[in-house]
This record gives C-alpha cells, sequence and structure tokens, in this order.
C-alpha cells in the first residue's frame, strides 16, 4: 500500500497480510512476463516471414517452400494462443473473477512453451545468421527462455495446477 502524498511504501503487518502482498506481486510479475513472451514471440514471427520472404535460396525465395509455410503457420498458431491467455490472464486479475492464481499459472506454462517453440522456430528458419550476433534473434531466443529460470518452468506451473485442482 502506499500512502498518498508519500514516496514511501508502507508493507503491512501482522497475520497474512505480507503472504497477499508478495502473492500479489507475484501474479503481477506473472502476467507482466507473459505479456513480454507475447511481445517478443510476436517480433520473432514478424521477423522470420519478413526474412523468408526475402532469403533465397535455389533461385527462389525459402518462403514458398511447403516446410517453411507450415513452420511459420505454427509459430502463428502459438502467437496467437499466447495472445488469448494474456487478455485472459489481464482480464482475470483486473476484475478479480475467477481462481487468479490457477489462471496466471496456465497462462505461464502455456506462453513459457509457447515462446520456445517461437523461437526455436525462427532460429531454424533463419539458419547460420540466427546464431550471430549481428543479429538480434540470439537476444530474443534467450529472453524467450531466461523467463522460466526465474518464474518457473512449465512443469513447474503445471504442478501449481494440478495441486490446486486436486485440492
Amino acid at each position: 500500500m502506499v500512502c498518498a502524498g508519500s514516496p514511501a511504501t508502507v508493507l503491512p503487518a501482522g497475520g497474512d497480510a505480507l503472504a497477499r502482498v508478495v502473492e500479489e506481486a507475484r501474479l503481477l510479475a506473472l502476467a507482466l512476463h507473459c505479456a513480454t513472451l507475447l511481445g517478443l514471440s510476436a517480433w520473432l514471427l514478424d521477423t522470420t516471414v519478413e526474412y523468408a520472404g526475402r532469403r533465397v535460396q535455389f533461385g527462389m525465395p525459402i518462403a514458398a517452400r511447403q516446410a517453411v509455410k507450415h513452420r511459420c503457420a505454427s509459430m502463428l498458431v502459438q502467437v496467437e494462443s499466447v495472445r488469448s491467455m494474456v487478455l485472459e490472464l489481464a482480464d482475470v486479475l483486473e476484475t478479480g473473477a475467477g481462481d487468479r492464481a490457477l489462471v496466471a499459472a496456465t497462462a505461464m506454462a502455456w506462453t513459457t512453451e509457447a515462446a520456445e517453440e517461437v523461437a526455436g522456430g525462427a532460429l531454424q528458419l533463419h539458419g547460420g545468421i540466427g546464431f550471430t550476433w549481428e543479429h538480434d534473434l540470439h537476444h530474443y531466443f534467450k529472453r524467450c527462455t531466461v523467463g522460466a529460470l526465474l518464474l518457473g518452468t512449465a512443469a513447474h506451473h503445471r504442478a501449481r495446477i494440478a495441486a490446486a485442482l486436486t485440492g
């Protein structure tokens, strides 16, 4: 809680008040990370589609190849699924309707795996240029994978979901 007119933050004392504040901060951190993963995944998809359209191999753009089209379509499905999860999480956190911790764990489990798949697909379709320091792709790839180390892997969040559902 922030006191009016003061930059100081006052933490509640006694009982489980502090635990509630920490849980609220954890849920907000998960939501922010999920939103970050959405942005990263969307950038990776857009960059990959643009690159595949201009990268010529054997006399034609690689985007003309069916396998590349399928991979980009898969990445699009992942990005749109992440978008839906992030919007659902934001709605639940804003309105307070539903089990906020369960929705946050579900969103984290889904978005973490989806972002890693999109990043892997982008790296594969970029080929060697994606591995170089001259291209930004490797930064985005790392950002998609490091969040799981800080906020929990998809498996960790699925275990939280299972615990919440089995009670």
